[in-house]
């Protein structure tokens, strides 16, 4: 059975305004690997686990249709509170039942959504709707690392670090993601990855924390620990106390970057 843990409507809304955003690069080296084996113009893309829709938006320019796809009801209603984009549409649905005729799709996408699926039957239903020599790529990023481009000293990271470890309950998928689907196998000869790219996101000492408020392990720790309030300001306070300059408080810059992983297979003609 797949997992869901971003259903929650305000947990849906901070998803869509405050996780990172893909390089470009991301989308066009996905395409580039449709390429090598299938010529334009490419008809239909479906990005499973879709949430808001951020990587969904990414594969507008390349197809006809894209649809993006989501167990919650609720990240399917901000995805269609973006900003509309003529040939991208969403809608509710599980990973492993797709909503999509057989061999009807040039790509399948999963970013940073793969962990949470039942793989063995999302792999049946991508092997289902793909077309001959059409390309499922699983993708994410990895563990956040914080620094502070005007003071480069700074320990900033390690109080980042900190609060991953003892302020949020993962659960065991999210291991997946630390170790960058390394066990992972997609179930088409000859697949390959890439991971030569990175996520670096320059954001205020609040939009981090922002960033933060919206990890699935913090949001279960929260949960279970309703009494331990101001987990967040008290997060901000230690940024704070990391930095020589503390003047600036919440509008301080700093870089958060994540090394992305691609996995790449093609359904054999």
């Amino acid at each position: 059975m797949a997992h869901s843990y971003f259903t929650e409507a305000d947990h849906a809304a901070l998803y869509a305004k405050f996780r990172p955003s893909y390089p470009k690069q991301v989308a066009q080296t996905i395409v580039g690997y449709l390429r090598e084996k299938r010529s334009p113009p490419f008809l239909a893309a479906a990005d499973i686990g879709c949430g808001p829709g951020q990587s969904t938006h990414d594969l507008a320019s390349e197809f006809e249709s894209v649809i993006g796809v989501d167990v919650s009801e609720n990240q399917i209603k901000e995805a269609n509170a973006q900003e509309r984009i003529p040939n991208v549409r969403y809608k509710v649905g599980t990973s492993e039942t797709l909503p999509f005729e057989d061999e009807s799709l040039e790509l399948v996408t999963a970013a940073q959504a793969a962990h949470w699926f039942d793989l063995n039957k999302f792999y049946a239903e991508a092997k289902r709707v793909l077309k001959p020599n059409g390309v499922l790529a699983l993708y994410g990023y990895g563990m956040p690392h914080a620094s502070c481009p005007k003071q480069p000293e700074a320990p900033v990271d390690p109080v980042l670090q900190q609060f991953y470890i003892e302020k949020c309950y993962w659960t065991p998928h999210r291991f997946d993601v630390e170790n960058k689907y390394e066990k992972y196998q997609l179930p088409f000869p000859g697949w390959i990855r890439n991971d030569t790219m990175q996520i670096e996101c320059d954001w205020t000492l609040g939009e981090t924390v922002a960033y933060v408020s919206t990890w699935s392990g913090y949001q279960q720790y929260i949960k279970k620990h309703p009494s331990e309030t101001g987990l967040l300001e008290d997060l901000q306070r230690r940024f704070i106390e990391a930095l020589s300059n503390k003047e600036e408080k919440e509008n301080t810059m700093l870089r958060v970057s994540f090394d992305v992983f691609i996995l790449m297979g093609r359904k054999p003609s």
